[in-house]
């Protein structure tokens, strides 16, 4: 947790910080299967955004998945969990679910499926999703509580990517503006200069 959370906060950079989680979380064992969706404030709406699942062959990625967004007033567990900021923790099939993803049949009946917020100063910064079998219940809170520092610290270095990111896009601007005000002043002056 420790190496995770000093990597995810020594970059001002939302996707690496996005891949470093998911992928050690995933790597190390803490979980089979992580995904990570981003709130989205702007467009009210919640975005997958990194999928990933050990198998035997390796970290298999899940791209089809990162095509996903909710509405925040969807009915989806991912976008409920986004909106109230409590974790679900829900034993079979729920119709919460996402039905491209999973649909309703015996694979849920020892399945066990948890959505943890990532939470700073109150602000739902991003959804984690993964599973386990009934049998690594208690085990698998006990890892989430565990890691409620390691998301403090995700929580925040995800907040400084989006504020360094609007910085940076807001200096852009203004660097803009800047050229283009120079160019009408270059031009004014010329048509100035040759009206004298």
């Amino acid at each position: 947790f420790h190496h995770i959370g000093e990597a995810t906060i020594s970059t001002f950079d939302i996707e690496q910080i996005q891949n470093i989680l998911v992928e050690q979380m995933v790597q190390v064992g803490i979980f089979r299967s992580l995904t990570m969706a981003i709130v989205d404030y702007n467009n009210l709406a919640v975005h997958v955004v990194k999928t990933l699942v050990r198998r035997p062959e390796g970290l298999v990625e899940k791209s089809d998945l990162t095509e996903l967004s909710y509405a925040l007033d969807d009915t989806n567990i991912m976008a409920e969990t986004a909106r109230t900021g409590e974790m679900q923790v829900v034993e079979g099939w729920d119709e919460r679910f996402d039905t491209r993803i999973d649909a309703p049949n015996h694979d849920f009946e020892d399945k066990i499926s948890y959505f943890i917020p990532v939470i700073h100063n109150k602000k739902i910064c991003a959804v984690l999703a993964t599973a386990s079998t009934r049998q690594e219940k208690d085990e698998t809170l006990r890892r989430i509580e565990t890691m409620q520092p390691l998301l403090n610290l995700v929580a925040i270095a995800l907040e400084q990517a989006r504020l360094y990111e609007e910085s940076r896009k807001y200096t852009d601007n203004l660097a803009a503006i800047n050229i283009a005000l120079g160019e009408s002043e270059n031009r004014f002056r010329g048509i100035f200069n040759n009206a004298a």
